[in-house]
């Protein structure tokens, strides 16, 4: 599996399945790499051990496909881990310390981190840098029942976020390709919560 570069400080290892492992990204800023998601596959944990100098890892959510990795890292349990509170309860569980990203975070080299509504889990978080935003699965649907459905609160919630980001291009886990347009992105979730019911809290999709 091969590294693809997306712009000249920001890279990305792909998804992969079978072993599902969630797409990984680096980013390069202020002598500092920033690695969005660890996986959970053998590719991903030897490209991050052997990334070298200082690190900090951000955790879209807790999903093992985006986590496990963390576990067998070299620098897990030594360099800074961010997360959402439902990914710092978790790993807490299990003596890795995740600080909270329950706010909009900001540091040097242009990183900003942010808490995401989401019907898809509970304490998604992004990262932006330059033109480029990391998403996660965030905002894809959660399954009730056999069905695909968002939850209407959050997904507005969802959708006043990636109004409020700088970045033109999202940077989306499990998608081929890679980028896709903020402004298609919000239209598209806008269309999906057109659907709404009145007074109704989910939105199904239909079949």
């Amino acid at each position: 599996m091969s590294l693809i570069r997306i712009s000249p400080s920001i890279s990305c290892l792909p998804a992969s399945a079978p072993p599902l492992s969630a797409d990984v990204g680096m980013v390069s800023a202020a002598n500092v790499t920033w690695i969005f998601d660890v996986g959970s596959n053998e590719d991903a944990l030897e490209l991050i051990n052997g990334i070298k100098g200082e690190k900090r890892i951000v955790l879209s959510h807790f999903h093992a496909d985006h986590t496990d990795n963390l576990n067998r890292m070299e620098t897990g349990r030594d360099c800074k881990i961010y997360g959402g509170g439902f990914t710092r309860k978790k790993f807490g569980q299990k003596n890795i310390e995740v600080t909270e990203v329950n706010k909009d975070l900001y540091f040097d080299g242009g990183i900003h981190l942010f808490p995401i509504p989401s019907s898809h889990t509970k304490g998604c978080v992004g990262l932006e840098h330059e033109d480029f935003a990391f998403l996660g699965d965030s905002t894809y649907c959660e399954v009730k029942n056999g069905k695909a459905v968002y939850n209407a609160g959050q997904l507005q919630g969802l959708i006043r976020t990636l109004k409020g980001l700088k970045a033109s291009r999202l940077l989306l886990s499990h998608k081929e390709p890679l980028e896709c347009g903020r402004e298609e992105q919000i239209s598209m979730l806008e269309e999906i919560y057109s659907l709404r019911e009145k007074n109704q809290p989910y939105i199904y999709l239909k079949s």
